[in-house]
């Protein structure tokens, strides 16, 4: 699992909870990449978004045994008066890399001062 204080933990740990199923933690990291090679190893489970699905994991659901996980929205606010370039080309690679596929995050590049200028970045949250 991510570390204390990520939804994504936070939402694997109740959801498990809620349905009374038995599980233990057998690896924390911060970084998606040693999460992915703990599944592949077959060491673990693990919670990340679909964005992060690669060659040898796939996706566990109710047919496993696993509780649906609820959508998770990230968003990306941006400092009126800052480096507008810098901040698009941050926005442009974060969708490029979450893809637009499932629409179960939304990713949003906003000023501090207009939350209405939201932008949708789909991806999903399992």
């Amino acid at each position: 699992m991510l570390p204390p204080g990520n939804i994504y933990r936070e939402h694997a740990i109740d959801k498990l909870e809620r349905i009374g199923r038995n599980w233990k933690i057998a690896c924390v990291s911060a970084s998606a990449v040693g999460l992915q090679a703990a599944a592949i190893a077959g060491m673990a489970v693990t919670v990340l978004g679909r964005s992060a699905l690669i060659p040898g994991l796939r996706e566990l659901g109710v047919n496993e045994g696993f509780p649906p996980l609820p959508p998770v929205e990230l968003l990306l606010y941006r400092a009126a008066g800052r480096n507008l370039a810098a901040i698009d080309a941050l926005y442009n690679y974060l969708e490029s890399y979450l893809g637009s596929d499932s629409g179960r995050v939304e990713f949003a590049a906003e000023t501090a001062n207009d939350h209405a200028a939201r932008r949708p970045l789909p991806d999903a949250a399992e």
